[in-house]
């Protein structure tokens, strides 16, 4: 967050006023989270993600219904997991999630739509009704 707001700050003159500010704020984040991501992904140490195979014999008892579901969207493709999040999580509507994720309104809705329905199948599978 902190390297967002210095990002955003160093390149304020860039900043069309005419324009929204929040989805532009918000797309300096994503490209540093991108940035980081592929940055990771060259370093030499490997992270070994919780495979859904191993969960305990009762999911929804032993690690809580709510920690399932984040790790079941965490598990998502990326665009539909940013999809997810802007729309479902933080309430931006459609529009501003495709100007912050640079594509269009349609684009954004289909990966919503593919992100929940991969969501309803995995937590089905994991016995919790969606």
């Amino acid at each position: 967050t902190q390297r967002t707001f210095i990002r955003c700050y160093l390149n304020l003159r860039r900043y069309d006023p005419r324009r929204p500010f929040r989805p532009w704020l918000y797309r300096i984040h994503l490209n540093g989270c991108k940035s980081a991501a592929r940055n990771r992904g060259r370093r030499s140490e490997r992270f070994v993600s919780v495979d859904s195979a191993i969960l305990p014999v009762d999911p929804v008892e032993s690690t809580g219904v709510e920690e399932i579901i984040l790790r079941q969207i965490d598990r998502l493709p990326p665009r539909q997991k940013a999809a997810f999040i802007l729309i479902e999580i933080e309430n931006h509507t459609s529009p501003e999630a495709a100007e912050i994720l640079g594509c269009s309104d349609s684009t954004v809705r289909v990966h919503l739509a593919r992100a929940k329905e991969t969501l309803r199948r995995r937590l089905t599978e994991l016995g919790i009704e969606y």
